[in-house]
């Protein structure tokens, strides 16, 4: 019987993905790095302020004063908006993503039209629909505002 010995030893060394994995490694230190800087800053400077009536603490009393507000109501406004929005978002696109792999003509002009839709929201980062967003309404508040 003929046995196949395989060996997983590399003949010639590959600088190029050695430099390359190197340099990402370094950059990951670097962010690391630039974020302990960042919290470190925040917990020495800000620990002080920091109690638990400030996380479980409302506004009822005084929202702009820093003695008295708390930031509890916007916790839990966020987590409803964010499980609000993911029962009514996580339907759509599962419901989007079967009509496209299975149902969908992709010669049709309404695909070619979600397709590039989804392209567009998966190439460019959150940050810049939110603040285009929030200039078109700032721009649409203001047009409104002066009629």
């Amino acid at each position: 019987m003929n046995v196949a010995r395989f060996s997983f030893r590399r003949t010639k060394f590959d600088w190029a993905s050695f430099f390359f994995s190197g340099l990402t490694g370094v950059a990951t230190w670097m962010i690391l790095a630039i974020l302990a800087v960042i919290l470190g800053n925040i917990i020495l400077n800000g620990g002080a302020q920091f109690s638990w009536r400030f996380l479980t603490g409302g506004t009822e009393r005084d929202m702009f004063s820093v003695q008295n507000a708390g930031v509890l109501p916007m916790i839990v406004g966020t987590t409803a908006r964010v499980i609000l929005m993911t029962m009514f978002v996580v339907p759509v696109g599962v419901i989007t993503a079967i009509y496209l792999t299975e149902y969908a003509h992709s010669t049709s002009m309404f695909t070619r039209i979600i397709r590039g839709a989804v392209n567009n929201l998966a190439g460019v980062p959150s940050i810049v629909f939110g603040l285009f967003g929030l200039g078109f309404l700032s721009i649409m508040s203001a047009v409104i505002s002066i009629r």
